[in-house]
C-alpha cells in the first residue's frame, strides 16, 4: 500500500531552505512533475513570490499543486552528500517504475491523469 502523503527529510528541509536563500523575492518553492526525459516524467522545484490557489503545502517553504499531488503522494524527499559537488535531492516514488539510465526520469501508470 503507497503512502497517501510527501514526506520531506530534515536535512532536505534545510537544503531547501538554504537555496531559497539564493532567490531573494522567493518566499517557498513548488514542486512540478514535468512531462520529460527519456521515461516520461522529471521532478522541478521552482522558487516562488506568492502561492496560488491549488497548492497543497508539504512544509512550509515546499508546495505541489494540487493536480499532481495523487500522482506524487509517497513520495519521500531527502539528500545525499555528491563527492565534491555538493549535495543532491533524492525522490523516491514508491510507484514510480522504468528510471531512464541516468535515474532522472520514470514513468507512473498513473501519469496519463496527470498530463496538463
Amino acid at each position: 500500500m503507497i503512502e497517501k502523503h510527501v514526506k520531506v527529510s530534515s536535512a532536505a528541509a534545510q537544503h531547501l531552505l538554504k537555496n531559497l536563500a539564493h532567490s531573494p523575492d522567493a518566499i517557498a518553492f513548488v514542486l512540478y512533475l514535468k512531462s520529460d526525459g527519456c521515461s516520461g516524467y522529471q521532478f522541478e522545484l521552482k522558487p516562488v513570490v506568492k502561492i496560488d490557489a491549488g497548492m497543497i503545502k508539504i512544509i512550509d517553504i515546499l508546495y505541489v499543486a494540487e493536480k499532481f499531488y495523487p500522482a506524487i503522494s509517497g513520495l519521500n524527499i531527502d539528500i545525499e552528500k555528491q563527492s565534491n559537488f555538493g549535495f543532491k535531492l533524492l525522490y523516491k516514488l514508491p510507484q514510480a517504475s522504468d528510471y531512464c539510465g541516468c535515474g532522472k526520469s520514470f514513468k507512473i501508470d498513473i501519469q496519463e491523469q496527470q498530463e496538463g
